[in-house]
């Protein structure tokens, strides 16, 4: 992807404000690094309110499109709103408008049409809901998702080079409903609209060994192939027709290299060590390369101290280098069900092959929540330390690409 003559970095704050800063990748130290921050903040209006940044992207003019939901407790029930904020390349709030539903992900197309995807709010009958909007802030369509009246929720979005919008959620599905042999399920549900906001085709996946299926991560090719990782990992045809799949995955994130094979991150679970005679389970990253059929090219784990490596993050580059990151416990446990009481930020480099050129660690205590290649090949991750709701301490770091040795790492306490 292009990067732009500065870095930006939406920093997540949780249940009070949007955070938002702007900065520049070669910074030489942290005190020239930030360039700007805003906060947007409508807790004003009632103290039961609170904003948490959800998405973000860059228009052609290098404006900042935000996507902020709005939280309120009204009563038991938690009511949420969106608002999309512009902020020009200088920090400038150029517009905000309040939305018809609260959405989590959002994404532009090169002419500036700007596509939201997320979860009607409803206590019995959530769906899916998509809606387009022209660069002049008009609405196109808006289009809804209910497969079974069982509940369907957004996870995540995408676009292919066709005006194409994709999504994948969770979809809610009873068979046999009214009979003893009734049975409801949890399902990761795929979906293609067309450019005018019809439905061309939903997909669906059913792990047997679950009745709680979850998809955390898609990647959609310019020709319109969708992979989708979760409890299940799966590549479908542009038509919708499932090319393979693999049930036996606990993907995080899920990329796709220039050679057309795709790779995951995933929690790779397994008996640690024992306590008083008793197993105990552990997880590592498990990064894994599959051909477009799904057949298992290599697999990688990552286990640096016998005890939990919690995947997070992807990156794959055109030459099939993958970047994986997470957080990783630095000493082992010493009681069967205690916390780790240090653990760091683990990032690794892989060949196309799988060989480990290298790995590296930061001792920062939070998991990355993002990850960018830049065009130089240098990597960076972000992520927030302390609370959500309290002492947000959001933090960013670049690493050489060549050789996994931080360049710099700065943070932002907004407080």
């Amino acid at each position: 992807m292009k990067i732009p003559k500065f870095l930006k970095i939406l920093l997540i704050t949780g249940f009070f404000s949007t955070f938002l800063v702007t900065a520049s990748p070669a910074a030489p130290d942290e005190d020239s690094f930030l360039e700007w921050a805003r906060i947007y903040d409508s807790s004003q209006e009632s103290i039961e309110r609170g904003d948490e940044g959800r998405d973000l992207a860059l228009d052609s003019q290098e404006n900042l499109v935000v996507l902020d939901v709005t939280s309120e407790l009204q009563g038991s029930y938690l009511y949420r709103e969106s608002k999309l904020l512009k902020y020009s390349p200088a920090g400038v709030l150029l517009d905000s408008a309040l939305l018809a539903h609260p959405f989590d992900r959002l994404l532009l197309d090169p002419a500036g049409n700007i596509y939201l995807g997320g979860t009607t709010d409803s206590e019995t009958n959530p769906n899916i809901v998509l809606t387009k909007i022209t660069p002049s802030g008009v609405g196109n369509w808006t289009a809804y998702f209910d497969r079974d009246g069982e509940g369907d929720w957004l996870v995540d979005l995408g676009l292919d080079d066709l005006g194409n919008v994709y999504a994948t959620g969770k979809s809610g599905i009873c068979y046999n409903r009214g009979l003893p042999t009734e049975r409801c399920v949890y399902e990761i549900a795929t979906l293609r609209f067309s450019q005018n906001g019809s439905l061309d085709w939903s997909a669906y996946l059913d792990n047997p060994n679950t009745t709680q299926d979850r998809p955390e991560d898609m990647v959609v090719d310019p020709a319109g192939n969708i992979y989708v990782t979760g409890n299940y990992t799966a590549h479908y045809a542009p038509g919708g027709s499932l090319v393979c799949s693999d049930y036996a995955s606990n993907g995080y994130a899920i990329g796709l290299g220039g050679s057309g094979d795709f790779y995951t991150i995933n929690a790779h679970f397994s008996t640690g060590y024992t306590w008083d005679s008793q197993p105990y389970s552990q997880q590592n990253f498990q990064t894994l390369r599959y051909s477009p059929g799904c057949s298992l090219l290599w697999s990688r784990l990552y286990d640096y101290s016998q005890d939990d490596d919690v995947p997070a993050v992807l990156w794959v580059d055109a030459s099939d280098q993958v970047f994986v990151g997470g957080l990783s416990c630095r000493y082992r446990r010493n009681t069967p069900t205690g916390d780790c009481s240090t653990s760091d930020i683990a990032t690794l480099k892989y060949t196309r092959d799988g060989d480990l050129l290298w790995s590296s660690r930061q001792d920062l205590g939070a998991p990355p929540t993002s990850i960018l290649l830049d065009n130089s090949g240098d990597l960076y991750l972000a992520g927030n330390l302390g609370g959500l709701l309290v002492d947000s301490n959001p933090f960013l770091f670049k690493l050489l690409g060549a050789t996994g040795v931080q360049s710099w790492r700065t943070s932002y306490n907004p407080y």
